[in-house]
C-alpha cells in the first residue's frame, strides 16, 4: 500500500468516526409562514431589495379549451366557465379541482365571479381538507378571520388575499359550479375562477394546518 492510498484510508476512517459522534440534525425553522407573508403586506422593505425574489408567481384558472390558437375564432370566446383541471371523488361526492401544485409555495389570491358550493383546500397529500368553507362566504369576507380587508366583493368579483402556505403540495376543489343549470340565470351555474400562487426555491415553508390561525393571530391582526 503506498502513501497516498494509506492517507485516503485514514481520512475516510476519521470522517466516519467523526460522523458517529455528531448530534442528529435538528429540523430547520420555516422561512416562510403565514406571519412572514403577512409582514410583506404592510412592509415596503421586501420590495426594495435588489436581489431576485425566491419564488415564481403563477396562476391557474378556468380557461376556454379551444382558445389556444390566437389565429382561431375561438381565441375570442368568453366560455372558460365550468372548465377544470380534473374531477375527483371524495366521500361519495364529486369535486372539481380548480388548482393543484407540487412543491413548496403559497396561495396568495383566489377570485371567482360566481362562487358556488363548498371550497376545500388539501395540503401535502392529505385526503382531509384543512380548509372547508362555503365558497361565496369565504371569498366575500363572511368567514373569520378571512374577513375584510383580506376578502371582499368588488366589481361583482369575489376576492381572497389571505396568504395560505403549503410545504409539499396543495389542491383546491369545489363541489359545485360544474353542472349546467338553466334555472340559474347568472352563467347557468358554471364557475369562473382564478387561483394565484407562488412556488418557492426552498422547502422551508410551514403548511397551513389546524393551528395556523391561532398561532398567527397577532400577525393577522397587525395586517388588518
Amino acid at each position: 500500500m503506498n502513501f497516498s492510498t494509506s492517507s485516503l484510508v485514514l481520512l475516510l476512517a476519521a470522517s466516519l468516526t467523526t460522523g458517529c459522534d455528531e448530534e442528529p440534525l435538528t429540523p430547520r425553522e420555516p422561512t416562510f409562514t403565514v406571519a412572514s407573508l403577512f409582514d410583506e403586506l404592510h412592509s415596503l422593505e421586501p420590495w426594495l431589495e435588489p436581489e431576485p425574489r425566491p419564488y415564481r408567481s403563477l396562476q391557474q384558472s378556468s380557461q376556454e379549451p379551444g382558445g389556444s390558437d390566437p389565429n382561431a375564432d375561438e381565441w375570442w370566446n368568453n366560455v372558460d366557465k365550468g372548465h377544470f383541471r380534473r374531477m375527483i371523488q371524495r366521500d361519495g361526492r364529486t369535486e372539481a379541482v380548480i388548482m393543484e401544485s407540487a412543491g413548496s409555495g403559497a396561495i396568495v389570491r383566489i377570485w371567482a365571479a360566481n362562487p358556488r358550493g363548498t371550497l376545500r383546500i388539501y395540503f401535502d397529500g392529505s385526503e382531509v381538507p384543512a380548509i372547508e368553507e362555503n365558497m361565496a362566504d369565504f371569498l366575500s369576507g363572511e368567514v373569520e378571520p378571512f374577513t375584510a380587508p383580506f376578502a371582499y366583493i368588488v366589481s361583482r368579483g369575489y376576492n381572497l388575499y389571505f396568504p395560505i402556505p403549503f410545504q409539499q403540495s396543495v389542491m383546491v376543489t369545489v363541489d359545485d359550479g360544474f353542472t349546467f343549470r338553466p334555472e340559474i340565470r347568472e352563467d347557468e351555474g358554471l364557475l369562473y375562477y382564478h387561483v394565484g400562487y407562488r412556488l418557492y426555491d426552498t422547502d422551508v415553508v410551514a403548511s397551513f394546518d389546524e393551528n395556523t390561525l391561532s398561532d398567527n393571530a397577532d400577525a393577522i391582526d397587525r395586517a388588518r
